[in-house]
């Protein structure tokens, strides 16, 4: 894929074979040779045959560029194929830390090299359907302009992500709805207050106005502000959203919603090579990351297209990976009884939608 070789054969030939699988062809005989696909009767629609044109390609501009185009190919092929209904997003981003030595054009602070992995995570299936690669100097509000905002859609992100112009610029005027959390330096008036039940945890359930001259320019709309305690620990959160129609404790049961994401970059982190790079480049490392986001949203749609049951994406790729050199297409490997893998429980919660 794109410039640069990986050391790695068995992360790179299980990409290959579960590919090749999910695409109903026999692999190619040799290395770096690309399998033609009718389009006319590739049941798989026009993503499998998007992807091999884009490898097909041999002058491109910036190599990792490669990786990048699949990468966004195969996620939005994940979101199309899985069975998503509603229209919740969690955005949010994770650090991957370098070694500033190796990898200088990463440089965040004097003595530390960072890149940021920046993803939207779609909660009807809890799987990326937009990810963005930065240096990590890079401020998350920025990430925000790269994604594409959908009408009617809920974009749930933390309070590092509030940036009032993005927030009504980006989402509001594009009639799409934001949940996030209030900055303690938030200057506002109360406009109006609604009924609450306190039961719930709910203390009050406002619409505001901001009074801070250069924040009333950047948003001049009134909005929402929902202030919670969690009587379990005695906390209190303040939730602000442009969503009125929903009741007070689902704005903050929506934003617990977000904690998928943070599951999702814990899961690739654990089961993903992501935490050491074969290259130093900034093409090496970023193409490296694209294989590893590929390599989930391939696991992903072998579990659900072909109906595999019983069995965790951990399971499943650690199956692929021991049965690399078997000629047993991908979705007969788990109909053998008695497969020796070993389970991983702490995944379980965040891919519980893929048991078919």
């Amino acid at each position: 894929m794109g410039g640069g070789k990986f050391a790695n054969g068995a992360i790179t030939g299980a990409f290959s074979m579960l590919f090749n699988d999910l695409m109903h062809q026999d692999p190619p005989e040799k290395e770096n040779e690309v399998a033609p696909i009718n389009q006319n009767n590739n049941e798989d629609g026009p993503l499998a045959a998007d992807i091999v044109i884009a490898l097909q390609i041999s002058s491109y501009d910036g190599p990792y560029a490669i990786g990048d185009a699949i990468g966004a190919l195969v996620v939005a092929g994940a979101a199309m194929r899985l069975d998503i209904d509603n229209m919740v997003y969690a955005f949010d981003s994770t650090t991957i830390s370098l070694c500033l030595k190796l990898c200088p054009w990463a440089k965040f602070r004097k003595n530390k090299g960072d890149i940021k992995i920046h993803t939207q995570i779609d909660l009807r299936g809890n799987l990326p359907v937009f990810i963005h690669l930065t240096q990590a100097s890079v401020h998350d509000v920025n990430a925000m302009d790269e994604i594409y905002i959908e009408m009617g859609a809920i974009y749930l992100m933390d309070k590092g992500y509030v940036d009032f112009f993005r927030l009504f610029n980006n989402i509001h005027k594009n009639g799409a709805f934001f949940v996030t959390r209030a900055k303690d330096n938030m200057q506002y008036k109360v406009v109006s207050s609604r009924e609450v039940d306190c039961q719930t945890g709910v203390v009050c359930d406002q619409i505001i106005r901001l009074t801070e001259e250069v924040s009333v320019k950047k948003y001049p709309d009134e909005f929402r502000l929902v202030v919670y305690e969690d009587f379990a620990t005695g906390n209190v959160y303040r939730f602000i959203t442009n969503h009125t129609g929903y009741e007070a404790f689902t704005i903050v049961e929506l934003y617990r919603e977000r904690w998928n994401v943070e599951l999702f970059f814990k899961w690739i982190k654990q089961h993903l090579h992501i935490k050491s790079f074969y290259g130093t480049s900034e093409n090496a490392v970023y193409t490296q990351i694209w294989i590893a986001v590929c390599a989930f949203l391939l696991l992903a749609l072998a579990k659900k297209k072909m109906h595999i049951e019983g069995a965790s994406l951990y399971m499943i790729s650690q199956t692929i990976g021991t049965m690399l050199f078997e000629k047993i297409p991908v979705r007969e490997l788990f109909n053998k009884p008695n497969l020796n893998v070993s389970s991983d429980d702490g995944q379980l919660e965040l891919f519980r939608d893929l048991k078919s």
